[in-house]
C-alpha cells in the first residue's frame, strides 16, 4: 500500500513539474495598471479557442471605476511608436462588454505574441465627469507558471457547447 501511494505521489508530482516546465516556455503576457490605477490592461492568449489554434492574442482594458467613462482615443504602440489608433467619430469608441464588469473588448492591438525586445504600451483617452483625461500605460512582461494546454480548452469548449 505504502509503495502504491509513493508510486502515485511521484507521477502527480511528475505531471505538476511538467505543467510548471510547459508554462514557463509560454510567451509572457502584458499587464499594465494605470498610475492611479483606473484601468487595467491586459494582453494575453486569446479566449476564443478558434482563435487561440492559429496563435492569435487579445487585448483588454478594464475600467475600475463606478461610473463609465467615455472613451475618446485608443493607441498600441510598440517601442513608443503608434501601431494602432482608434479614434472617435463623436461616440464611444467601442462599447463595454457584459462578460466582464467593464471591460473594453475589441480593442486595437498587434494579435501576435509579444516579442522579448519590444517595450509595448498603450494611450487612451477618455472623458469623465465632463474632464479630459489621457494616460500612457507601460505594459510589462508577465511569466505565468500554470498555462491550461489548448487541447484541454479545447475540451472543455466543446463541453460546455453541448
Amino acid at each position: 500500500m505504502r509503495r502504491k501511494t509513493t508510486i502515485t505521489a511521484l507521477i502527480l508530482l511528475f505531471f505538476l513539474l511538467f505543467w510548471v516546465i510547459y508554462s514557463l516556455f509560454q510567451p509572457s503576457v502584458l499587464v499594465g495598471t494605470s498610475k492611479n490605477g483606473e484601468w487595467n490592461v491586459t494582453y494575453t492568449p486569446s479566449e476564443n479557442v478558434h482563435f487561440a489554434e492559429e496563435g492569435l492574442w487579445d487585448g483588454y482594458y478594464q475600467w475600475k471605476k463606478d461610473e463609465r467613462p467615455t472613451v475618446n482615443d485608443l493607441k498600441w504602440m510598440e517601442n513608443n511608436k503608434t501601431l494602432v489608433e482608434c479614434k472617435s467619430t463623436g461616440e464611444p469608441i467601442v462599447l463595454f462588454t457584459k462578460k466582464v464588469r467593464d471591460r473594453i473588448e475589441g480593442i486595437p492591438t498587434m494579435s501576435l505574441p509579444p516579442e522579448e525586445q519590444v517595450r509595448y504600451s498603450t494611450k487612451i483617452s477618455w472623458r469623465e465627469d465632463e474632464k479630459q483625461h489621457s494616460e500612457v500605460i507601460v505594459l510589462k512582461k508577465h511569466k505565468r507558471l500554470f498555462v491550461t494546454p489548448l487541447f484541454i480548452r479545447k475540451i472543455v469548449d466543446r463541453i460546455n457547447a453541448n
